[in-house]
């Protein structure tokens, strides 16, 4: 009867080895995937800056492109109505614009182009309002600019009537 028991205890006790073999295995694989998964959720957040970037980088690239012609057209706007007062009667201002401010520059599509084109193809990018929000509690992104003066401006060294 001693040798049952023993045999059933040493039986009792390779289930067990083998159970806590098993759990401990179980526990690798889990910290395992657990660790993929982190590494994961980094490169999604490395990617979602990424892609925003990108976005604001073109959007910056296409203002770029479009302000000299926005300027351009708004100048010479200015100077055919500065010309029909001149033509009113007046005798103030030269015939033709001295020079555009921005020589060379196309000018933006009319809005109705803009308006009639399909919208652009965006990629699935989505923004965490969380990351925003914290973003916005933490402060200003201009907080390190200085305040212009009134009627002034912060800008050293602008141009102006006296140094064109």
């Amino acid at each position: 009867m001693a040798s049952e028991a023993k045999r059933l205890a040493d039986a009792a006790d390779a289930k067990r080895v083998e159970a806590e073999e098993s759990l401990h295995a179980a526990l690798d694989s889990l910290t395992k995937a657990g660790d993929k998964v982190r590494a994961l959720e980094l490169e999604l957040e490395r990617a979602k800056k990424a892609a925003y970037e990108s976005g604001s980088k073109e959007a910056q690239d296409e203002m770029g492109r479009q302000l000299p012609g926005v300027c351009n057209e708004y100048y010479m706007d200015a100077w055919n109505d500065a010309i029909a007062v001149l033509n009113s009667g007046q005798i103030m201002l030269p015939p033709n614009p001295i020079k555009l401010p921005f020589p060379g520059a196309t000018s933006p599509p009319h809005p109705e182009t803009v308006l009639n084109s399909p919208p652009p193809q965006l990629g699935a990018v989505m923004v965490d309002l969380e990351e925003v929000e914290s973003a916005e509690a933490a402060g200003p992104v201009d907080a390190g600019l200085q305040d212009a003066p009134d009627g002034g401006s912060a800008a050293p060294d602008e141009a102006g009537p006296n140094n064109l």
